[in-house]
């Protein structure tokens, strides 16, 4: 109830219409599934996805939710994985223009088992039956998400028991290292004492954390199982990260991309921190039971 509580008193200090048409424009001009930088990621995010996904079930069979779906970058590919068993996909996204990007990726991959859908992540999720979906992703949306604890609660409602989450999150040291290349020293205090806020100014709201932050959240708050934290991209970034200035993926030859894989997945494990996001994939137990958010 803290977590909810928490994000109510947001509410009522955030202009989340800005912040939401801030959101929009930026979605408008990436492409999360087309952009060549972005499908290096989400080859990166899939390696251990699917990973845990097989390992956990013994059948592909089941309902799952992309959250936040963007172009459908994840969500092609979790739909390419479960459909021979039956799965089924629903991606959720408020921006249209990113949902009619995403349905067009699916009708050429020809993915009769993909859903998308517009719509607000909470709205839609509070709208959804208890105990229904089978694996939820949640991926680099939490840093946007002002909001982002009553969407957890609302995740573990409906997931079933042994049912998975897959959620990125902003390190903290991400935005150390911005600050620290854009020499955006007014934000440091907001940074080091903060975990959300206008940490550059705008109407953008962000949250960041670091990796015993999130372990604290889904298993201390949020009653689940944390099975794994992995860094996404220790090594290399798109334009506009720190990380861009050591290497971007589109820089390297094939022979070079697979090189810096093969790193990056080494070291993502060992330094969750030091990625562009945080991946955190946790189960939910019988246990993990907690009240609607109101």
């Amino acid at each position: 109830m803290l977590l909810l509580a928490m994000d109510r008193r947001l509410g009522a200090n955030l202009d989340l219409e800005a912040h939401q048409q801030t959101v929009l424009r930026a979605s408008w001009r990436h492409d999360m599934a087309g952009h060549p930088d972005e499908v290096y990621y989400g080859r990166q995010y899939w390696h251990w996805i699917e990973s845990h996904l097989g390992s956990e079930y013994s059948s592909r069979a089941g309902q799952y939710l992309d959250l936040g779906c963007g172009q459908g970058r994840l969500s092609l590919r979790l739909a390419a994985w479960c459909r021979g068993d039956g799965g089924c996909v629903t991606g959720v996204d408020i921006s249209e223009r990113a949902i009619e990007q995403a349905r067009s990726y699916a009708r050429r991959a020809q993915l009769g088992n993909l859903d998308y859908k517009v719509a607000d992540i909470l709205t839609y999720t509070a709208g959804q039956q208890a105990s229904s979906v089978h694996g939820v992703f949640l991926m680099e949306v939490t840093f946007i998400l002002p909001k982002y604890r009553t969407v957890l609660a609302e995740v573990v409602r409906l997931l079933v028991p042994g049912g998975l989450l897959f959620v990125a999150f902003r390190p903290q040291y991400y935005n150390a290292l911005y600050m620290v290349n854009e020499r955006l020293w007014g934000s440091l205090d907001c940074l080091l004492k903060a975990r959300e806020g206008r940490l550059w100014g705008g109407e953008t709201y962000l949250t960041w954390q670091t990796a015993d932050e999130v372990h604290q959240l889904l298993e201390g708050s949020l009653g689940l199982t944390l099975l794994d934290q992995i860094g996404i991209g220790c090594c290399s970034g798109i334009p506009g990260d720190p990380h861009a200035k050591i290497v971007r993926p589109t820089e390297l030859s094939a022979q070079e991309v697979e090189a810096l894989m093969k790193l990056e997945i080494t070291l993502g494990r060992q330094f969750p921190d030091a990625g562009r996001y945080m991946l955190a994939v946790a189960r939910k137990t019988p246990t993990s039971e907690h009240p609607r958010p109101s």
